[in-house]
């Protein structure tokens, strides 16, 4: 083989090695906020199932919404900033719209939030409804849920209604609308309620990312609690 040749396939295969290198370094060192997500749900086959308790200890199941014209899954975070800010518009959508058949849940999908750090979350924002605690991320991975806030609309039989924003305030971190706002899922909860198809199903979420629930070892012992605790 020519020296040319060499040196050709060397190069290639020196800026394939730093496309890769740089793939690895964007992921490592990607923020913690997120923009949106394109996960999609899995199709189900089967109706919607999950048995969570809220803050308070309280059970709750799927059969819970099967009278109801949907149920509303509001995906939030202790410590979010953007989540925490549209706590007011959250409690005014629920107190608008509860009398209409539908169910309101928030959803906490951080596995290390605690339940009396997130019964007094509810507490200080003001939530009166169910808070549930998804710690192993049943909800969240069913409906494709990755940053919060999110709000899923699911039917009773837990088709996937809508899946994004509350509305459009956010334009980017730190850019935001004070005129002009959307509110895209009180257009939904309409649309609903008055029998229409939902035309835009989905919209792009800004906020904080979901943090990865905890693997679980032969012992129940989340993996990386193991590693801490081994100094790994």
């Amino acid at each position: 083989m020519s020296l040319e040749k060499r040196y050709l396939q060397r190069s290639r295969a020196t800026i394939l090695g730093a496309a890769v290198l740089g793939l690895v370094i964007t992921f490592a060192i990607a923020p913690t906020f997120v923009k949106t997500t394109t996960a999609q749900p899995a199709s189900k086959e089967r109706p919607l199932t999950y048995s969570l308790a809220d803050v308070l200890g309280r059970p709750h199941t799927a059969q819970e919404v099967s009278k109801s014209k949907a149920a509303v899954f509001l995906f939030v975070a202790a410590e979010c900033p953007i989540s925490n800010r549209y706590a007011p518009e959250i409690n005014r959508i629920v107190a608008d719209y509860r009398a209409q058949s539908f169910v309101f849940y928030g959803v906490h999908s951080d596995p290390d939030l605690e339940r009396e750090a997130a019964r007094k979350h509810a507490s200080e924002y003001g939530f009166q409804f169910p808070v549930l605690l998804d710690p192993l991320q049943t909800l969240a991975a069913t409906f494709g849920v990755t940053l919060t806030p999110t709000v899923v609309v699911a039917s009773p039989s837990g088709d996937l209604i809508y899946r994004g924003r509350i509305d459009n305030r956010y334009l980017d971190f730190g850019r935001y609308r004070n005129a002009g706002i959307a509110s895209d899922l009180r257009l939904v909860l309409d649309a609903v309620s008055a029998g229409r198809v939902v035309t835009v199903p989905f919209t792009k979420s800004i906020g904080c990312a979901i943090p990865q629930a905890h693997k679980r070892g032969p012992a129940g012992v989340s993996a990386s609690r193991a590693q801490m605790n081994h100094g790994e």
